[in-house]
């Protein structure tokens, strides 16, 4: 008897918040490789994106004395992704430290590319305008979209794993983020 992934979430997630440390094995065995390949897209080396999993693994076992999250799963991923964000930030800080030792300019650093920044009347406006953004999409679209900019997938990787030609990704996010830029154009002067 096969359990449908919706009922096996929801069984882990009450083994985990019971402190159950043979679910976290179980949890890890079927999220571990998936996470990994989130992380490696972020961080610089494949080390890092193992201890950036570890953190998650061991943040995610911390969280869930305190709370219950909807989606356990895509919970998981999220801290990975952050996780890994805060590792790669700390590693480009020690890389940019070193050079300002080294009397070279920290511009000269390779990757070095100009940060967002968000609005400083907080983020939770940018949060609710990203969400609406989504929702108003197409679900495959929708989710092309988060695989892309949010999972840093390769639109070859995206065309692969749905078996479709990758000019078709191409054209598709080119759409998609000629819209999000609109969007956000509005939403920025509309404020």
């Amino acid at each position: 008897m096969t359990v449908r992934d919706e009922d096996w979430e929801n069984v882990i997630t009450d083994r985990l918040c019971a402190r159950d440390e043979s679910a976290l094995k179980e949890f890890s065995s079927r999220y571990y490789r998936i996470a990994l390949d989130v992380a490696a897209r972020i961080t610089p080396d494949r080390g890092s994106a193992e201890e950036a999993v570890n953190d998650s693994l061991l943040r995610l076992w911390n969280a869930l004395g305190s709370c219950r999250p909807g989606n356990l799963g895509r919970y998981f991923l999220t801290v990975v992704r952050n996780t890994a964000l805060l590792r790669a930030e700390h590693e480009r800080r020690q890389k940019r430290d070193i050079t300002k030792v080294s009397g070279l300019d920290a511009a000269a650093v390779p990757g070095e590319a100009p940060r967002f920044e968000p609005p400083e009347d907080g983020n939770e406006s940018l949060t609710s305008f990203v969400r609406s953004f989504l929702d108003s999409l197409r679900p495959g679209d929708a989710d092309v979209f988060v695989e892309r900019y949010w999972y840093g997938k390769t639109p070859e990787e995206i065309a692969r794993e749905r078996s479709c030609p990758v000019k078709k990704i191409y054209n598709k996010l080119f759409r998609l983020k000629d819209r999000f830029a609109k969007a956000y154009k509005e939403f920025r002067d509309g404020r």
